[in-house]
């Protein structure tokens, strides 16, 4: 009776990550601003058709653009330049210089400052606002907080509402800008006040603690035209808050998610605009006033940043939105321009079909995105891996239809498309396809010498398994070992090994029984790459003298 056995030594590894954004602007432009800045302030001129952006503390110029997002001047010297209002009337841009304790005053067809006048002992202007035919401002000395009123020429500065030593963030509204509603920016809950501030002293209209009953602190609110309803926005609760101005009472809401960070609401009140702070999926909603289901929805923000804090407006039309956020790729803020804001787009499906299931390393394949409801249009695809990390891999262009991908996936691969926004068409997203992809798995053989296993001599032939890419220490590898008797093929030996840290998993085979044999290599596969095999390998054991 003959006697064989195999012998393992060991093995090593590799791991590669593999490839992985909503509905997008119609223009970005980059700002001088970078991320992080103190939160940014946005203001349309409806006259010039201009829109204003300043960068807050810190920071000091103005950036002009046009409604098409082009930048048409960048107004410099401007210390720390945070909250603005305008008075349409004088075309007069009026600027909160935080870093100043100052205010300038901006002329909007000229783009130029023509004056400024001290908020001493009033430091740091933050937050910004005309109501009453008056300037009313917030500061911050230290740990003291203030509202500080002025006359539109800087004269007359006063305190006529007492406030706590918590900044405040400030909105206007009503008719003929009579009303007056300031929030505390880091009171969570918070604190909500609206006076009529007509008069010669200011008076109380409303008061509310934690307004819903579960808001956190204010990050952006306004007055509907009518200034019947004030919209808040607050981290909490998930929709953007629409209060009856009287009672600060609930009258409505437009849910967004979490975190609702800005809001802006339409020349006529017919719609409201919400924005949130995610780093996911959509992030800017356009509602129908008085409806919970948004009309349009996009993402600005990208997957490492979002949102800031009141950084939505409309154009006087309302056929364009403003928006600012973060953008991870440049580390500045970025300034967005989305079209037909308030219009209902078409119904669109976005489909992806694989030409093969799997491919092996360093293959290709193609995947085709399938769409209805446009005939143009331009489709994303996303990637994912075991890193659970979505990336965008591919742009394509629809042609009838359709868009086609060739695809090199370097291990598991899951895929799915998404139909980018279009102008007369919305966003959709495929369902997701997963291509395999089967490493390349080889052996090797060569002559051991003789040797003497259990008191007898043998041939010993080392069997060497290597897996491309290379597979962790101690992933297993199965061996196959059969020999050639009477014509046919009869297995011999079977077990599976591991592999060592040279990346190769060397198994001699020793046997006294001579002839020919063939050997193959599996791989069972792990979670990034499929189950694989060799060919089969002939070898011959040789005869023992």
């Amino acid at each position: 009776m003959s006697n064989r056995i195999a012998i393992l030594l060991l093995c090593g590894v590799a791991l590669l990550a593999g490839p992985a954004a909503s509905a997008r602007a119609d223009s970005t432009t980059q700002l001088p601003f970078a991320n992080g800045s103190a939160s940014p302030t946005i203001v349309v001129d409806p006259g010039g058709k201009h829109v204003f952006v300043s960068g807050g503390a810190g920071n000091s110029s103005i950036v002009v653009l046009n409604y098409a997002g082009q930048i048409v001047k960048t107004i410099t010297g401007e210390g720390g330049a945070s909250g603005m209002a305008l008075d349409s009337a004088t075309h007069t841009l009026y600027v909160a210089l935080h870093d100043a304790t100052a205010i300038s005053e901006i002329d909007t067809q000229t783009l130029t400052e023509t004056k400024r006048f001290s908020t001493a002992p009033y430091p740091s202007p933050t937050s910004l606002v005309i109501a009453g035919g008056k300037l009313w401002f917030s500061c911050m000395s230290g740990s003291t907080g203030c509202l500080v009123s002025a006359n539109l020429d800087g004269s007359g500065m006063t305190t006529p509402i007492s406030v706590p030593a918590l900044p405040l963030f400030l909105a206007a509204g009503g008719t003929n800008n009579h009303l007056l509603a300031f929030g505390y920016s880091e009171d969570s809950p918070p604190n909500l006040y609206v006076y009529d501030v007509s008069g010669s002293t200011p008076s109380e209209v409303s008061y509310v603690f934690d307004p819903n009953g579960g808001s956190s602190d204010v990050s952006d609110m306004t007055f509907d035209p009518s200034g019947a309803n004030l919209l808040l926005a607050s981290g909490a609760p998930y929709f953007i808050q629409s209060l009856t101005t009287t009672t600060l009472l609930p009258s409505g809401e437009y849910p967004t998610g979490p975190y609702p960070i800005s809001v802006a609401v339409t020349a006529d009140g017919k719609y409201v605009a919400g924005g949130i702070n995610t780093n996911q999926g959509p992030d800017v909603f356009v509602y129908p006033a008085g409806s919970t289901t948004p009309v349009r929805t996009w993402q600005v923000g990208d997957d490492s940043s979002s949102g800031l804090a009141h950084s939505l407006a409309f154009s006087p039309d309302a056929s364009q939105l403003f928006a600012i956020a973060d953008d991870s790729a440049t580390g500045h803020l970025a300034f967005h321009v989305l079209s037909q804001p308030t219009v209902r787009l078409a119904v669109t499906s976005t489909s992806l079909a694989r030409s093969a299931k799997s491919v092996r390393y360093g293959g290709h394949t193609t995947v085709t995105a399938k769409v209805k409801g446009t005939a143009s249009g331009k489709v994303d695809l996303y990637a994912t891996t075991s890193s659970n990390v979505k990336k965008l891999v591919a742009t394509g262009t629809v042609k009838s239809g359709s868009a086609k991908f060739t695809v090199r996936p370097k291990q598991n691969t899951t895929f799915s498309a998404e139909l980018e926004q279009g102008s007369g068409y919305a966003t959709s997203t495929s369902k997701a396809v997963t291509i395999g992809v089967t490493p390349i798995v080889s052996v090797t053989t060569r002559p051991g010498g003789k040797v003497r296993f259990q008191g007898h001599p043998a041939s010993r032939t080392w069997l060497i398994g290597k897996v491309t890419p290379r597979r962790p220490t101690n992933a297993p590898i199965d061996y196959l070992v059969q020999r050639q008797e009477h014509g046919a093929w009869r297995t011999v030996f079977a077990t599976r090994f591991v592999i060592e840290s040279s990346g190769l998993a060397p198994v001699f085979f020793i046997s006294n029984h001579p002839g020919l044999c063939r050997v193959r290599v599996t791989y069972p596969g792990d979670a990034d790459y499929g189950k694989g095999w060799s060919g089969w390998k002939k070898f011959r054991v040789r005869p023992v003298r």
